[in-house]
């Protein structure tokens, strides 16, 4: 019997988008749309301009399910995206979305998060044999102090 596998999958892309968009509810979770980044401020002092909380934006909206769409698809590869277009120019797309998310999953604890959602989907679809890619060295903790690749490891092998 063939065994699921996946040839490779990058941590910060292989994420449900609905972990992404659970993680926005957080109010440490900020986005600026004239940078079209996401970023953590685990402290207040932290914050940068331009920057503002998930949680406030949808405040501002009448109905905050329209902003989470919005967030969605800044998320996602959309349909638009894609069409008619060829694989290079879909690549461009698709690279500039883990560029949005990069700092999402930087943050320790969320990084937790979407490692662990990451292997239970790929075990709700029957995908044993994965290879994860992940830049080592990146996390950061409270402090936006890097947290070292022992503490790094630490937390894969938790979730593994």
């Amino acid at each position: 019997m063939p065994k699921g596998g996946l040839h490779h999958i990058h941590t910060s892309a292989a994420p449900p988008v609905a972990t992404y968009m659970s993680l926005t509810y957080e109010p440490i979770v900020y986005y600026n749309d004239r940078e079209s980044l996401f970023k953590i401020f685990p402290n207040e002092s932290f914050k940068e301009d331009g920057y503002v909380s998930c949680v406030e934006m949808r405040n501002f909206h009448k109905d905050p399910s329209v902003y989470d769409e919005y967030l969605k698809n800044q998320i996602l590869l959309t349909k638009e995206q894609t069409e008619g277009c060829s694989s290079h120019d879909i690549w461009k797309h698709f690279q500039h979305k883990f560029t949005k998310v990069t700092e999402i999953g930087k943050y320790y604890k969320f990084f937790r998060i979407l490692l662990k959602a990451t292997i239970d989907s790929c075990t709700a679809q029957n995908i044993f044999i994965v290879e994860l890619r992940h830049i080592s060295g990146m996390l950061f903790d409270d402090n936006r102090e890097p947290m070292g690749l022992l503490a790094e490891l630490d937390i894969i092998n938790e979730v593994i």
